[in-house]
């Protein structure tokens, strides 16, 4: 009896040895062996000239560089991100420790923009400290590239008259500005806009929310002087993170996590409305959309970053039939920024294909500190949802099933 036991007791042991070695086998499978990354440039200098001054009566806090380009705070929250990713896709399979690429295995490409192209210079030298990484960018300085901001010349009259009954479903601009009218009051309050020069010409004392335009039979023209205050609260906000949170982003006002949030959403009021257009937004996405179909088709490719703006980021995700989102731990609800759409090609523990996508980003805590990002303290992760599309016990969708959804947008 005693022999017996003992043998059974060994191949219980070799059993659950072989079972144990067979587990760690599959999590080791579950590999990264792709990575696609669309991103909205970091911090920049506002946009607003002269213009603005006219909005207050205070002095604007002076910027470290010039109008759009990319900020030393923004330069740095972005290298740490960059540090994030080789950690990341070192652990998950995709790099060697102290990775050097090889011919073709990475692409940086970025719009011809100050702001992005240095964005993703400071990415890849925080992602890849040993290599001289090349930033891909086709036209001049500040010039735009067609991939990431076509002419609005490709619309036909059919497009324009999609957008145009759209925007009918949603009761016209001029009703969805009504929508920010608590937003523009907490922008005059931050400005004190009532003492500025442009309220007193007007013998105005808020911003008008419903004073704007929007003409799509000539292209994408915004008109009206709401467009002054989506510009103020631009600058608020780009101020406001470039000072690490300080009140003088708002001219010693201290306004609530709430009002600033409120300002955020008034400085997305066209990003916003992207979501709500998805005729214009999959026209805009398909030169951007193609050349992720084509990186994804690379073979040789391990890592792609597409650098580009707000509107990329939006429109890509509203062509892809994305479910509609508010994303947490950020004063911005739809694309932060320095966010990324970030697609990962994976091999599953059974052999299978899949895709994860997220929109990775910073917290506003993380990206106002500059903390470091490590395991311990991850960047925002929040996974996407697609519309038709199912994802499978293991939280992921088909790898074939989003190869096909980028093409087929693509192609529209």
């Amino acid at each position: 009896m005693l022999r017996k036991n003992l043998k059974r007791a060994a191949i219980v042991a070799v059993w659950s040895l072989f079972l144990s070695i067979a587990v760690a086998d599959c999590a080791e499978a579950m590999q990264t062996v792709k990575t696609v990354v669309v991103a909205r440039h970091s911090i920049r200098a506002p946009l607003g000239g002269e213009e603005l001054n006219e909005l207050t009566p205070h002095t604007w806090p002076e910027s470290s560089v010039p109008t759009g380009w990319l900020t030393p705070h923004g330069a740095l929250a972005e290298t740490l991100m960059g540090q994030y990713f080789r950690a990341m896709l070192t652990e998950e399979g995709l790099f060697a420790e102290n990775y050097v690429p090889q011919d073709g295995e990475l692409r940086f490409y970025a719009n011809s923009f100050q702001r992005t192209v240095a964005t993703a210079r400071y990415f890849a030298a925080g992602m890849l400290p040993l290599s001289d990484v090349h930033i891909e960018y086709h036209c001049g300085i500040n010039e735009r590239d067609p991939i990431f901001l076509p002419p609005a010349a490709i619309m036909d009259e059919t497009k324009k008259q999609n957008i145009a009954r759209e925007i009918n479903n949603f009761g016209g601009i001029k009703n969805r500005g009504k929508r920010y009218a608590e937003s523009v009051q907490v922008a005059a309050k931050a400005l004190d806009f009532s003492e500025s020069a442009f309220a007193t010409e007007k013998k105005w004392s808020n911003f008008q929310a419903d004073d704007i335009t929007l003409d799509v039979d000539n292209g994408f023209h915004w008109g009206g002087t709401l467009l002054n205050a989506i510009r103020a609260s631009d600058a608020m906000m780009m101020h406001y993170y470039e000072s690490g949170g300080s009140d003088t982003a708002s001219f010693g006002h201290k306004l609530t996590p709430r009002e600033w949030r409120q300002i955020s959403d008034l400085q997305y009021f066209g990003i916003s409305l992207y979501y709500e257009l998805p005729s214009l937004s999959w026209e805009m996405a398909r030169p951007l959309l193609a050349e992720v179909s084509k990186e994804l088709a690379a073979v040789p490719r391990k890592f792609t970053f597409l650098c580009g703006h707000d509107t990329n980021l939006a429109t890509v995700l509203t062509a892809l039939g994305v479910e509609r989102y508010h994303v947490p731990q950020s004063l911005e609800s739809l694309v932060p920024v320095g966010s990324m759409v970030v697609l990962k090609k994976i091999i599953g523990d059974d052999g299978l294909e899949y895709a994860d996508i997220r929109l990775v980003y910073q917290s506003t805590e993380q990206l106002t500190k500059l903390q470091t990002l490590s395991q311990a303290n991850p960047p925002v992760s929040y996974q996407l949802q697609f519309q038709g599309l199912s994802r499978g016990e293991n939280g992921l969708y088909r790898y074939a099933d989003i190869v096909k959804r980028i093409a087929d947008a693509a192609k529209m």
